[in-house]
């Protein structure tokens, strides 16, 4: 499970347009990364209730076993409030954290608990890992 709550319904796919649409624009932004580390990016986006979810995972093209830096982000969503003004701004917080990963030649932290930040007067809580969101999806459904 990939959410930050637990929930009652299963979440709504984000539309395959948009996260294509999505994909395409980082690959397009990281472009050199991507060639240099011969890797691309997936993404899965998610609407529940009360929260929006993205997942968004660096991973090699070739090798399912090697291991992604994965992003999860997600906001609260509040009665009434329009998801499509939450999604710009978790999409901007993706870019302003793949410039840092990219731009970090230390290494990388990876913190799996939920960290929270402000970005744009909103409450953005986020975790980033090597988990391979596909292998998550594909146990998640063996699970139900």
């Amino acid at each position: 499970m990939l959410s930050r709550k637990q929930h009652d319904v299963e979440g709504i796919s984000l539309p395959d347009e948009w996260t294509n649409e999505f994909t395409g624009l980082l690959n397009s932004i990281y472009k050199d990364e991507c060639n240099r580390a011969n890797k691309s990016f997936y993404i899965l986006g998610f609407t529940y209730p009360n929260e929006v979810l993205l997942a968004i995972s660096f991973m090699d093209d070739q090798d399912m076993n090697a291991l992604p830096v994965t992003l999860i982000i997600s906001a609260d969503l509040k009665e009434g409030q329009k998801a499509k003004k939450l999604l710009d701004t978790l999409i901007d917080s993706v870019g302003v954290f793949f410039d840092s990963h990219f731009g970090n030649t230390e290494g990388n932290d990876y913190n799996t608990s939920w960290s929270n930040e402000t970005f744009r007067n909103i409450e953005i809580f986020y975790q980033v890992s090597r988990e391979n969101i596909l292998l998550t999806l594909k146990a998640d459904e063996l699970l139900k």
